[in-house]
């Protein structure tokens, strides 16, 4: 009896980390069946006990290991542009291009060209028959809310090139250069990658927990999106109560009203922070008011909301909270150029902006200290540099339009030319020429992961790397639908939606703790990144806020509400937290990352899966065209603005 007692424990801990017996992040017990027995239903009452105590202190050790969390969040794209042809590392199963599943359902209708179009390698290796010029530079497709459910077409996956092309002429016999750059554009949403251009993102895979089966937790775009990773939902709650701004499907259809939930990219509302920061244009409409991470992990903070009255639309959440015994754990919000104009600061990437109990200068939830600067020489890396970290806490962190760290893309024109204007020089991983090529994220990233596994919390820290949204680009996987249909979907073209999930993206766990050269299959989502937070801090759920009751009973809760969704555990590994051999600092190091990037497939020893067709003839990307633009040539005119912003 001790022996299978002993095993049941073991299998415990073991369940406990990994959210095992299912998605959830739940703990693990075992529940006896029914029984006429008595003896057995007292022996597995004793053994659910033994389950239950393992639980606990199996979230103690976590607890008690980890300390710092980093949520480090690029933009705009998919799990298959960036990893598609990840093979099956030591043999592993991955969801990528390779799969039966994509193969039935990858040929996207290509209504301009009159055929079908196929995922293609785009690569940054000259000896490669796929090498494209200024390779990590395309554009991307539309990413808002109506275009996403467009694209998806109800589990599909069929429309992201119909969407893309729409309104675009056929391509005749003889089509002129605009149109053809133009389609060039288009079918860039179904260009993949592989570790010859973005190899650092590449070598995280090989080295860590690599998700395939991650989700945004809401549809939509990048404001959203940002939001979501901040509060867990966009506002349905608070839609659900008939509170605030209800946003609606514009009559003319391609898009929705300001709002709640949150279904575009305009601004926040106009600073009313105490202190200056980088000035942006304000929407006023487009106020929040739902409780966020921030007011489950400070009762402090709560407690100063509620003596100053600011709680928006959240006085039982607020009050609730402030009258909890919980300690209370720093937070705050890094954000490239915050308080630096020519760092490329994004108003509508910056969640905390949106929330009227936050964006004001009474409530104590916005300071110095919780919203902060990302640049290199005062922001993140240099606070963990400095050792200015608090001894625990949770850390948003976003690039820019520009950087601070002296990344440049590979090619000089884009930075040095007789126009004056710089392209492609963001670190954030958004598309677009005005943006951030492939090449010069992946080495911020690099920076900010090198800086903190060069730190002292490298001992107790997690890093949390994913992408907002998909940016338009293509994936081949059908999200899973969480609650009922979202309030600006009750009517209208897309009648029907939930709130979420929304595309597929690529997500990473890079830890002293987490398994190494692993491939998680877990159902996951933005929502996930909620629910480590909560386990890891002791907090309560999003979803069992009183002001969020509403909306939980009408089945628009929070995504940490979601049961089937992980908490990330299985991305750790058990030994690994008990102290038999840790993963050293130098697993997550990349050796002075710059562009190009000093790494490749061949340096990796990583042999890509092979890409489901080839190179379409002639196919350039954005960056050729702006390269010749730059240069003089003018053989290609230059494009009006597109409908979308790809935001």
């Amino acid at each position: 009896m001790r022996r299978l007692v002993a095993k049941i424990l073991v299998l415990t801990v073991s369940c406990s980390l990994a959210a095992c017996g299912g998605a959830g992040g739940g703990s693990s017990s075992i529940t006896p069946p029914s029984s006429q027995n008595a003896e057995v239903v007292v022996r597995e009452s004793a053994t659910a006990q033994l389950a239950s105590a393992a639980t606990r202190r199996a979230m103690k050790l976590l607890r008690s290991r980890i300390k710092h969390v980093f949520v480090l969040v690029q933009e705009n794209h998919t799990f298959d542009q960036i990893y598609g042809l990840f093979p099956g590392v030591n043999g592993q199963y991955v969801n990528n291009l390779g799969t039966t599943q994509a193969q039935e359902s990858d040929c996207q209708a290509d209504p301009v060209a009159g055929d079908c179009q196929r995922p293609f390698l785009i690569s940054a290796n000259q000896s490669s028959p796929s090498y494209v010029p200024d390779a990590p530079d395309i554009s991307g497709g539309n990413n808002g809310r109506y275009d996403q459910e467009y694209a998806m077409d109800r589990g599909k996956m069929d429309d992201f090139l119909v969407d893309a092309e729409a309104g675009q002429p056929i391509l005749g016999p003889t089509p002129d250069p605009e149109q053809i750059e133009e389609h060039n554009e288009d079918i860039a949403i179904e260009g993949v990658y592989d570790c010859d251009t973005v190899p650092y993102l590449w070598y995280y895979a090989k080295n860590f927990a690599l998700f395939d089966n991650y989700f945004q937790a809401a549809t939509g775009d990048s404001a959203p999106s940002n939001v979501q990773l901040f509060s867990a939902q966009i506002g349905q709650t608070e839609a659900a109560l008939g509170e605030g701004i209800l946003s609606q499907p514009n009559p003319s259809g391609g898009g929705y009203s300001d709002g709640v939930p949150l279904s575009n990219d305009d601004n926040p509302p106009p600073s009313q922070l105490a202190f200056p920061i980088t000035s942006y244009s304000g929407d006023n409409s487009q106020a929040q008011s739902y409780a966020t991470m921030p007011v489950l992990l400070s009762p402090k903070m709560d407690r100063a909301a509620e003596k100053s009255g600011t709680v928006g639309y959240i006085a039982q959440d607020i009050a609730r909270e402030a009258k909890s015994n919980r300690r209370s754990f720093p937070w705050a919000w890094y954000q490239e150029g915050f308080y630096s104009p020519t760092a490329g600061f994004v108003a509508h990437h910056n969640a905390p902006l949106y929330f009227n109990y936050m964006n004001n200068a009474t409530s104590g939830f916005a300071s110095k200290s919780t919203l902060r600067d990302n640049t290199e020489s005062n922001g993140l890396i240099a606070d963990i540099k400095g050792g200015k970290l608090p001894d625990e806490g949770v850390f948003w962190v976003k690039g820019g339009t520009a950087n601070s760290y002296g990344l440049v893309p590979a090619d000089p024109l884009f930075t040095d030319n007789p126009s004056g204007k710089k392209y492609y020089i963001g670190d954030d991983d958004h598309p677009g020429s005005g943006d951030a090529d492939h090449q010069v994220a992946e080495a911020y990233l690099a920076k900010v992961i090198n800086a903190i596994a060069g730190s002292k919390y490298w001992q107790d820290s997690v890093i949390i790397v994913t992408w907002d949204d998909s940016g338009g680009f293509y994936d081949h996987v059908p999200p899973p639908g969480f609650g009922a249909t979202c309030p600006q979907d009750e009517t209208g073209s897309e009648e029907g939606y939930p709130c979420g999930d929304g595309v597929r993206l690529p997500a990473l766990v890079i830890s002293r703790y987490s398994k190494t050269g692993v491939v998680v299959h877990d159902f996951a989502d933005h929502g996930s990144v909620s629910k480590f937070i909560e386990a890891i801090f002791g907090l309560p759920k999003l979803s069992s806020l009183p002001d969020e009751a509403t909306g939980v009973r009408r089945g628009l809760s929070p995504a940490d509400g979601d049961s089937a969704t992980s908490n990330l555990f299985d991305a750790l590994d058990a030994g690994k937290l008990e102290g038999r051999s840790p993963n050293s600092p130098s697993l997550a190091k990349v050796s002075s990352p710059g562009v190009p990037p000093n790494m490749s497939c061949a340096t990796l020893d990583i042999a890509p899966i092979p890409a489901p067709t080839s190179l379409p003839n002639g196919y350039a990307t954005a960056g050729y065209y702006l390269h010749q633009q730059l240069a003089g040539s003018h053989k290609v005119p230059r494009l009006s603005a597109r409908k979308d912003d790809g935001d």
